[in-house]
């Protein structure tokens, strides 16, 4: 079963992203660990765009803050 996660991330900027992340993970740390675990400050991570029509990626070092949940 697929599971759907919306992920709000704030840069350090203060820009707000909404984001959309769907996996096998059950839980937020799951997703968590599966998204920015082991990445260096330089790596890209990539997501969908809530919007359904793009993608959105983001430095793992520019992230000040995020929230997970379905």
């Amino acid at each position: 079963m697929m599971y759907k996660w919306n992920i709000d991330i704030w840069l350090k900027s203060g820009v707000k992203l909404e984001c959309v992340y769907t996996g096998m993970e059950t839980t937020p740390q799951e997703v968590l660990t599966k998204t920015f675990s082991g990445k260096l400050l330089t790596d890209l991570v990539g997501f969908a765009g809530r919007d359904g029509t793009s993608e959105i990626y983001v430095l793992a070092g520019e992230v000040a803050a995020f929230d997970i949940y379905q």
